[in-house]
C-alpha cells in the first residue's frame, strides 16, 4: 500500500513540474511536437509615419506606463507628442525603421502568441525609385496589456533597387 501511494505522489509532481520545466527550459517543441500553438493577437495603429521620428538606427521598444513613454519620448525626441494611450489597458509596440526618406515604410505586420510568450514581426521595405530624405518611417500599434515577454523577429528588409 506504501508504495502505492509513493507511486501516485511521484506521479502529481511528474505531472504538475513537466510542464515548469518545458516552459523554462523550451523543450515544448519536443513534448507538443512542430506545431505548438500560436496564435495572433490583434492590434491598431497608434502613429504610422516618417516625420516624428529622427532615429538613425533600427530599433524597437515596447512601452507598458507611463514612465516607459516618458523613457521612450526622452530616448528618441519625437517631433511632435504622440496620441494619447490609456496604460491601465494597453500597451505600446514600436518600430523606428533608422533610414530616411519619404517612400522607405516601417510596418509592424503581426503580433503572434506562443508558450514564449509575443513575437513581433515586421518588414522595412525600400521601394525602386526613392523620394528625397524627409524623416525616418516609424510604426507604432497598441494593444490589450499583457505580461509575457516580447520577443522581435529579425526584420524582413524588403528592396525593390538592385544595388
Amino acid at each position: 500500500m506504501k508504495d502505492r501511494r509513493e507511486g501516485m505522489v511521484l506521479r502529481k509532481l511528474v505531472i504538475l513540474v513537466l510542464p515548469i520545466i518545458c516552459i523554462t527550459f523550451g523543450c515544448e517543441r519536443w513534448i507538443f511536437g512542430p506545431g505548438t500553438p500560436q496564435r495572433k493577437v490583434p492590434f491598431e495603429t497608434l502613429l504610422k509615419d516618417a516625420r516624428t521620428f529622427h532615429n538613425h538606427t533600427l530599433s524597437t521598444a515596447v512601452l507598458r506606463s507611463e514612465k516607459e513613454e516618458r523613457l521612450f519620448v526622452q530616448q528618441f525626441a519625437p517631433a511632435r507628442p504622440l496620441p494619447e494611450v490609456d496604460y491601465s489597458d494597453s500597451m505600446v509596440i514600436a518600430l523606428l525603421s533608422g533610414e530616411s526618406g519619404v517612400s522607405v515604410s516601417a510596418s509592424i505586420d503581426s503580433i503572434i502568441i506562443t508558450t514564449r510568450g509575443l513575437t513581433v514581426y515586421s518588414t522595412v521595405f525600400y521601394p525602386s525609385l526613392g523620394l528625397p530624405a524627409v524623416g525616418y518611417p516609424a510604426h507604432l500599434v497598441t494593444l490589450r496589456t499583457r505580461w509575457e515577454p516580447v520577443n522581435f523577429a529579425p526584420t524582413d528588409i524588403v528592396c525593390e533597387w538592385k544595388p
